[in-house]
């Protein structure tokens, strides 16, 4: 297997943390990029930071960083609303749209994958979180464009069901997780472990020719629809 570098904007994330612990068995070296280090509110990375991941040449690129805040939009004042949806905008979408641009256009080669996670609430509307749906739906649509854009790299999105994690235990009582259980065809909450390593797979085994398109991992949820608890 040839020498993989792989930047990971957002690498704090429960999701990710089974393919960091995996990274280094399978010859992967990694740069890692939190959002304390990448203004993505602004979009854009500092002029270090931008020279640091141009330096490290990487072959690919996980992007992971993400927000997810309740809004009741019927509730609140139309300023606030406008501020969280472009907040959720910039996180979720567009500062993914700025790495992926400044790489192709200052790498000496361009990148073999773009991967990113996004959720099934980019195809479905979820009551209370208009500007996370907002946020997904439009990254579907840039998956789609950027590899029309760049279609010898492979670009792919992943769309995540629930997934046990500390967010998931945080935001979402027992009660709660228990009725969305009933209604995966698995009866459960993903590991951390079923996402990563989907897209470990991928960043291992490059297909150019599968791109522009998502892959959902959800244990089997939207096979029978998606429902509110």
């Amino acid at each position: 297997m040839s020498e993989i570098k792989l930047i990971i904007i957002g690498s704090k994330s429960d999701l990710i943390q089974p393919l960091l612990e995996k990274a280094k068995n399978n010859n992967i070296y990694i740069f890692k990029v939190d959002r304390e280090e990448w203004d993505l509110e602004n979009n854009l990375p500092s002029s270090e930071i931008t020279e640091k991941i141009i330096n490290f040449q990487p072959t690919q690129i996980l992007y992971a960083a993400g927000v997810n805040k309740p809004l009741i939009v019927k509730n609140e004042d139309t300023h606030n609303v406008l501020e969280s949806l472009n907040n959720h905008i910039s996180v979720n979408c567009t500062s993914f749209v700025s790495i992926v641009d400044i790489l192709q256009k200052n790498l000496k080669n361009q990148l073999i994958g773009v991967h990113v996670i996004s959720s099934l609430y980019g195809i479905y509307g979820r009551h209370t979180r208009l500007p996370y749906v907002v946020s997904k739906h439009a990254l579907e649509g840039v998956v789609k464009c950027l590899s029309l854009e760049y279609p010898m790299t492979q670009i792919i999105g992943y769309r995540p069901g629930f997934f046990k994690t500390k967010l998931s235990d945080r935001n979402l009582s027992l009660d709660i997780q228990e009725k969305l259980s009933k209604r995966i065809a698995q009866k459960r909450f993903g590991l951390p472990s079923e996402l990563s390593d989907s897209i470990l797979l991928n960043i291992c085994n490059p297909n150019k020719y599968f791109t522009g398109t998502f892959i959902t991992i959800d244990g089997g949820m939207i096979s029978g629809g998606i429902f509110e608890p």
